[in-house]
């Protein structure tokens, strides 16, 4: 039952990634992205952007590429909804 509401969570985060993913590398980085920022409580773009970059920096299991990638779709995120 845990899996399930975890996985209902991925769903907020995923289509916007999807939809507005830069590279073809982003399918590599989807899971593990997704996965690492809903553990650390943000499951959703709002949520996102209200992080500071210090507390997603010491995100568990987000490296450096995932990190960027982050941060890539969250400026494009605040950008759109300007």
């Amino acid at each position: 039952m845990r899996m399930g509401k975890k996985m209902k969570l991925n769903t907020e985060l995923q289509p916007y990634f999807k939809k507005h993913a830069p590279s073809t590398e982003y399918h590599k980085l989807t899971v593990r992205t997704i996965n690492a920022l809903v553990r650390s409580g943000i499951e959703t773009m709002d949520k996102l952007c209200s992080t500071t970059e210090e507390d997603l920096m010491r995100v568990r299991n987000l490296g450096t590429k995932c990190f960027e990638m982050t941060m890539y779709m969250r400026k494009k995120y605040e950008s759109e909804m300007e």
